[in-house]
């Protein structure tokens, strides 16, 4: 019976009957029960706003947890040498 409900009792009426034209009615206010819409595209809709508002929150978290991939530092001493070592091997203009 969830696919009908009372528009005027709770959502989901405790029980219902069938009156004797073959109606179903409420069993505590006698109103006929409608049947229900169908809600689908509310949830979706639901979950593309709920899954916009947390992405960037995700992302943040993703970003913020990675290790930097930034390579180490060379030493002071490698940069000079390697610096006269290329000095070094230029072509002499003339």
């Amino acid at each position: 019976m969830t696919r009908y409900h009372c528009p005027f009792c709770a959502p989901a009426p405790a029980y219902h009957r069938t009156a004797e034209n073959g109606e179903l009615v409420c069993g505590y206010c006698g109103d006929s029960l409608l049947p229900r819409e169908s809600r689908w595209w509310r949830h979706l809709a639901a979950f593309v706003a709920a899954g916009a508002l947390v992405a960037p929150l995700l992302a943040v978290v993703w970003l913020a947890l990675q290790r930097p991939q930034n390579p180490r530092p060379v030493p002071a001493q490698q940069r000079l040498a390697s610096t006269w070592v290329a000095e070094s091997q230029a072509p002499v203009a003339s």
